[in-house]
């Protein structure tokens, strides 16, 4: 193989498919990028076992060919290449050219690798980009991270009557997001990992305007331009979040986002060492007094200006701020029905919910 191929585009393409090569394994290849050049294109791949990447880029193919490369030494050593990178491989070995500098790499055969996902011609939906990176950054959050429970370590998306509709929770809050899809070939369900959600969102940065989600084997896959990537289903039911929902309230507060936000900011040093993270919500006369305080060594209170009625209640900071990042618009409204039920919190983003778990007041 011999290719001489651009250090921006391979550098970018080498970062994206880093994301999905396996760290420890006891399969060698996994920790490996699968290079082919054919036909005007060095195409890339990688594959951990439950997610992939395939990137595609120009290239100038002097002759087709591939190999198995390192993923880790590949990717570092991309980091300080310029201008115009030839790659050149004799057998197992590829030396690796830019300007003054030759690298010299060992790899492993193609018929090692793993095959990866094919992209069905069977298309789940068509999706704006930037519509879709906003919905995976505004429920990615709210995943769980314990291991016990597989099904919180992803995100719920279900399409239906021309709404899809995103859920994650660690339970002790929720977010929803839904977007209207008008076209897809047919209702489906699936959890997808955290972890390929990333990717997803890395991918997407540099997509066209629509990308497309498509339904393969046990998993789902997503085609944007020439780079596309696997995720393997989570198994396992999803919670009836539904139930989580509160539909009644006794009050709101309405507040000015930014203002806010800025107030959860300056209460987190205090927290930062503290498990609970709890911080108390006084609102009376206009007025929001947040309070927070760890142990007996640090304490802080702050006030801002609110349209709401007289409350008094204790939520997660990390939570709120979190919430209030997500968010988007001028204001935000949080709905509620005592100081131990279910607080509801929206923003200006139609189709936009976030559900928080209070906490006792001491």
């Amino acid at each position: 193989m011999n290719l001489r191929v651009s250090k921006e585009e391979l550098s970018a393409a080498v970062k994206l498919a880093r994301m999905t090569a396996a760290k420890v394994t006891s399969l060698p290849i996994l920790t490996h990028i699968k290079l082919v050049a054919q036909d005007g294109r060095l195409t890339l791949e990688s594959n951990d076992g439950e997610r992939s990447v395939t990137a595609s880029i120009e290239a100038e193919v002097l002759e087709p060919g591939g190999i198995a490369l390192p993923a880790k030494l590949l990717g570092e050593m991309c980091q300080n290449l310029t201008g115009i990178v030839e790659i050149t491989v004799d057998g197992l070995t590829a030396k690796v050219v830019a300007g003054r500098t030759s690298f010299s790499l060992s790899g492993l055969p193609l018929d090692e690798f793993p095959n990866t996902a094919s992209v069905s011609d069977k298309v789940a939906m068509e999706v704006g980009a930037k519509q879709l990176d906003e919905v995976i950054e505004q429920t990615l959050f709210c995943c769980s991270n314990d291991e016990t429970h597989q099904a919180l370590r992803g995100v719920r998306l279900h399409w239906k009557d021309g709404i899809l509709t995103a859920v994650s929770t660690d339970t002790h809050r929720l977010a929803i997001r839904r977007i209207e899809v008008p076209i897809c070939t047919e209702e489906f369900e699936c959890i997808v990992h955290r972890d390929a959600l990333e990717v997803f969102s890395k991918a997407l940065v540099a997509a066209p305007e629509k990308v497309q989600l498509r339904v393969a084997p046990n998993g789902i896959i997503l085609v944007a331009g020439d780079t596309s990537v696997y995720s393997r289903n989570i198994e396992g039911a999803f919670p009836n979040y539904e139930r989580a929902i509160p539909t009644k309230f006794d009050s709101s507060i309405v507040g000015q986002r930014e203002m806010w936000l800025g107030t959860m900011k300056h209460v987190a040093p205090v927290l930062s060492d503290d498990q609970v993270k709890r911080a108390i919500f006084t609102v009376a006369d206009g007025q929001m007094e947040v309070s927070a305080k760890c142990n007996s060594t640090a304490s802080v209170t702050e006030t801002i200006p609110v349209v709401g009625a007289d409350t008094l209640i204790a939520i997660n900071a990390v939570y709120v701020r979190e919430a209030l990042d997500a968010m988007q618009g001028d204001e935000v409204t949080m709905q509620l029905s005592g100081a131990l039920t279910q607080v509801l919190m929206t923003g200006a983003c139609d189709g936009y919910s976030l559900i928080l778990m209070p906490m006792q007041i001491d």
